[in-house]
């Protein structure tokens, strides 16, 4: 069942406000009937277990889908179904393989990258540990990557600082950073952890908690071989530079094609965008004044990015949250290639987007269509409850909704007892699809396609 509400597309100069005015359901037809079954893929379908959740999606070649799914047993598991829905029986053994970790560990999973040589990479953090798998087109671990030609890389904490000096670090795990899912609530962030370029370097970026309220964001870039690039910073990693001990959080990294690299943190309630050169010094013509830094202000509690995509021209277009004493709305920021404000997004401002309904929402997911338009999705609460919705919005590149995606209204809202929303790709005929997991008789994976 869908649930659509009617949207005003005014935009204010700063902070606009677009609001659902109404929910109104609206036809079946919105699911594409071609996949599965009206759709919708529930798991389980053959080796693929009801308990197998998709943490992340990506399209392929043929409108294919790979994703990668946490399970009950503590493993990891690649899937891949066919454009139809089915599993790709041409994929490792029946569409599916265990990610291989028997060496790095167990570790929870929340990035899945495609490469240019068909490889793809899974990546996760859990405790003291970041760890990466890169595997090749079949499914098989990728002999090329990792100390043991395993295809496996970690790093612990101590990695990075001195154990002395800094006793009882951690990586810092919380549902703020995503790096941890919770299946009893599903209530995680969708934060962008990790990017790889065409050449096979791989850029992290991670939160650190070194004391009480001593959280430091480090910046990390490996080698195709999955070793530490000592070109970046000297070591193979920076921190983000600041002159007080105050809460500072990774939210997300992206790598430009020129090499550099977009790193998106939180720091005293405001949102910041840095710039790194190749050499992992500050690129000082990115941002305000010469400092290299974005600095997106809140204005009310507090503001996060967690999902943001790279636009043709080498703009940036992110969304997060926005937390009021009233809810947590949507946050939108559309910024160009040299650090401002994009003019045609908006008139230069972010933008603000509540669902009325949903007083609060969490967004999980972006992506940019080739048209520029703009895919957000989110876990959304209905109205005062904790029952969670997966909501997915489309916005055009000006920022205001598009009306003619849901039926005429902007957003579509997939309604399933307990739907915890994890991920979303776009086709390259603009097809959404998205997955998550719901309750309907117990917790079960699934991925829903839409049309366009």
């Amino acid at each position: 069942m869908l649930h659509c509400g009617g949207l005003s597309t005014s935009m204010p100069t700063w902070w606009s406000l677009i609001m659902s005015q109404s929910q109104a359901k609206i036809a079946g037809n919105f699911y594409d009937q071609t996949f599965g079954i009206g759709g919708v893929v529930t798991f389980p379908i053959d080796n693929v277990a009801a308990s197998d959740f998709p943490q992340a999606i990506a399209t392929l070649p043929q409108n294919k889908l790979l994703m990668v799914t946490t399970g009950d047993d503590t493993s990891l598991k690649m899937v891949r179904l066919n454009e139809d829905g089915s599993l790709d029986s041409s994929f490792a053994s029946g569409g599916s393989v265990v990610v291989p970790t028997s060496r790095i560990g167990y570790f929870y999973a929340n990035s899945l990258d495609l490469l240019p040589d068909d490889k793809f990479l899974v990546s996760g953090a859990i405790n003291n540990t970041v760890a990466i798998v890169r595997q090749v087109k079949d499914g098989a671990p990728d002999p090329s990557f990792g100390d043991n030609n395993d295809g496996q890389v970690s790093y612990n904490v101590y990695n990075f600082l001195d154990s002395n000096s800094y006793p009882g670090a951690s990586f810092h795990s919380s549902e703020a950073e995503g790096e941890q899912v919770d299946k009893s609530t599903g209530y995680s962030s969708g934060v962008r952890g990790v990017a790889t370029a065409l050449d096979g370097q791989i850029v992290l970026t991670r939160t650190i908690k070194v004391g009480a309220s001593d959280f430091r964001v480090i910046v990390i870039r490996l080698s195709e071989n999955g070793s530490l690039d000592e070109t970046f910073g000297g070591k193979g990693y920076v921190f983000i530079a600041s002159a007080s001990s105050e809460e500072r959080f990774s939210r997300g990294v992206l790598l430009q094609q020129d090499g550099k690299v977009l790193v998106f943190f939180t720091y005293n309630r405001y949102v910041h965008v840095i710039r790194y050169n190749q050499d992992g010094s500050v690129d000082i013509s990115y941002g305000d004044k010469g400092t290299g830094i974005v600095t997106i202000p809140s204005i009310n509690l507090s503001s996060t990015l967690t999902s943001m995509a790279l636009k043709p021209d080498g703009g940036v277009v992110a969304a997060g949250d926005n937390a009021s004493d009233s809810g947590r709305s949507t946050l939108l920021v559309s910024l160009t290639s040299d650090g401002s404000f994009s003019k045609d997004f908006n008139d230069g401002q972010p933008a603000l987007s509540v669902y009325s309904g949903y007083p609060n929402n969490v967004v999980k997911s972006l992506a940019l269509q080739d048209d520029g338009r703009i895919l957000v999705g989110l876990a959304v609460f209905v109205g005062d409850s904790r029952e969670l919705v997966n909501l997915v919005a489309r916005y055009l590149p000006d920022g205001s909704f598009d009306t003619t995606f849901g039926g005429g209204k902007g957003f579509i809202a997939f309604d399933a007892t307990e739907g915890f929303f994890t991920s979303l790709a776009v086709l390259p005929d603009h097809r959404v699809v998205f997955c998550g997991y719901g309750r309907v008789s117990g917790l079960a994976g699934h991925v829903v396609r839409c049309l366009a």
